[in-house]
């Protein structure tokens, strides 16, 4: 499936960035996140408020990898 997917993005030429996201770094809400993932494979439609904005957890993310920055600094 991954080289159908990267054959698609050479045919239609686009910058897509792939990035490696940790599932596990104590984000408020991961193991939520992670069932509704699970429940998404099996459903046509999920609706779950999960309490925070993409901004929020950027945000989160972001004093994170600081964190663990300073720490090793």
């Amino acid at each position: 499936m991954l080289d159908d997917i990267l054959n698609i993005i050479n045919e239609i030429s686009a910058e897509i960035l792939f990035v490696w996201i940790p599932s596990h770094l104590g984000i408020k809400g991961n193991e939520k996140i992670d069932v509704l993932a699970q429940a998404a494979t099996n459903k046509d439609e999920i609706y779950e408020d999960i309490e925070l904005e993409v901004l929020e957890y950027n945000e989160i993310i972001k004093r994170h990898i600081l964190s663990k920055w300073q720490n090793e600094w």
